[in-house]
């Protein structure tokens, strides 16, 4: 790999990225022009942090136009900063002249991400022992495909695939520092996309517009190239001017060694997290995988709620590192997320876990073994003949050791954080709730 004496102001890194500052411990990177784009500013700092990049400060605008001729190719109009000039206007540089200017947030300007790598962490040796497996995320979201003696095959994370012409396409992929994948790879991406079902759900939930097609780099003719449907496995040629997927991807050297994935999947659809970044990522893999991939919340997505012991959390106020799982409510007819807090070494506090089935009946609960076993139809009934509660009414959940009531989504997320055994052939269900019979 480039030794960190090597990185210089101009540099351009193996992913399109390039180096406009450097300092003694890190250097900050201009994301590939195919990753700029124009929109208004709220929309520009979210979409910043879902491809993994930030909106630049003022002080970081400023450094990148005074290296414009090294990082060549800046837009010549005016670019947001993430810096704020009241609740309703935020600072911009005219890239032509030079000047500050501080504009409506609703304008649509340049949003140019940028990043910031150290260099321990980026110009290390890489541990080359760690297995790479089909279906390991890498560190800047890209997913194996396919794995050889000499090399790994990775596809773009899903915010860098878009539906174009192929030639536009083709080139695309280039400036991003990915391929257009040939028939023979994209053929094996199709094949391996069971295990990746996960990532190929955005192209299914757009299918109504965009249908399911997926361009491949091979030619039929000058006017025509080979697409796979990822609906029926079938091969079509077309012309090259109509609109298909473009999914980038690229060849990786095992010599370069393996970058531990962000997050993990620790039951279908249950996700580790270590942080907001990466929770904002797999918030976006969530969507997909509930066929709810475009979600105007109307809100940045670093405040979007989270319920964590009951409550309504907002993702970046998670007590990091937890466990991440979306559900879809039927009732409300939108996603309902649900995180539960991974145990740390250094805390005092006892791991929360669950400990027995409950009933809820609003201020009134019932506890057993069972959901309506003998021990909770005694407690029912007591109610019942009180007067206390409609016995039409309980819901069925769990109770922690403080005997915090869960619902069954939600316990099983605290029982899986604690490393409780969860049968889930026994468990039943949808598999994002918790059944007595999966715990004990």
């Amino acid at each position: 790999m480039t030794s960190s004496n090597a990185i210089e102001v101009g540099a351009v890194l193996d992913n399109g990225d390039t180096v406009f500052h450097v300092t003694e411990t890190d250097y900050w990177v201009v994301a590939p022009r195919a990753l700029w784009k124009e929109c208004k500013w709220h929309e520009g700092a979210t979409y910043c942090q879902s491809i993994g990049y930030e909106l630049p400060n003022k002080e970081t605008v400023e450094i990148l136009y005074d290296n414009r001729n090294e990082a060549h190719g800046l837009p010549t109009g005016y670019v947001w900063s993430s810096t704020e000039y009241n609740s309703d206007r935020a600072w911009n540089l005219y890239f032509s002249t030079g000047n500050w200017y501080y504009g409506i947030k609703s304008l649509s300007l340049w949003v140019v991400p940028f990043r910031r790598i150290a260099k321990t962490a980026s110009d290390a040796v890489v541990d080359n022992t760690k297995a790479i497996d089909v279906g390991t995320i890498l560190e800047n979201g890209d997913t194996v495909f396919h794995v050889t003696d000499t090399e790994y095959w990775v596809v773009a994370p899903q915010s860098l695939w878009k539906v174009c012409a192929w030639e536009v396409g083709a080139r695309y992929c280039q400036e991003i520092g990915y391929e257009l994948p040939s028939r023979d790879v994209l053929q094996v991406l199709y094949d391996a996309s069971e295990v990746l079902g996960h990532a190929f759900k955005k192209i299914h939930c757009n299918a109504m517009l965009t249908g399911t097609y997926v361009w491949s780099s091979t030619e039929n003719a000058s006017y025509y190239a080979w697409n796979l449907s990822f609906s029926s496995g079938n091969w079509y040629y077309n012309f090259k001017n109509f609109s298909y997927w473009v999914v980038p991807f690229r060849r990786m050297q095992k010599d370069i060694g393996a970058v531990d994935p962000i997050y993990t999947e620790v039951a279908p659809g249950i996700y580790s997290v270590a942080d907001l970044k990466t929770a904002i990522g797999v918030l976006d893999r969530i969507h997909c995988d509930l066929d709810d991939h475009t979600v105007n919340t109307g809100h940045p997505v670093e405040r979007t709620p989270v319920l964590v012991g009951g409550e309504a959390v907002t993702l970046d106020e998670l007590p990091y590192p937890v466990l991440l799982m979306g559900v879809r409510d039927r009732a409300m007819k939108r996603l309902r997320l649900y995180a539960a807090p991974l145990p740390s070494n250094d805390s005092t506090v006892p791991t929360r876990m669950v400990v027995s089935a409950a009933c809820k009946n609003g201020d009134y609960m019932l506890v057993g073994p069972r959901h309506f076993c003998p021990t909770m139809h005694v407690q029912a009934d007591a109610y019942h003949k009180l007067g206390y509660v409609d016995d039409r009414k309980w819901e069925q959940g769990f109770i922690d050791q403080w005997e915090t009531y869960m619902d069954r989504h939600e316990a099983l997320m605290v029982a899986l954080a604690a490393g409780q055994p969860v049968d889930f052939k026994r468990n039943g269900g949808s598999g994002k709730e918790l059944y007595s019979e999966g715990v004990w």
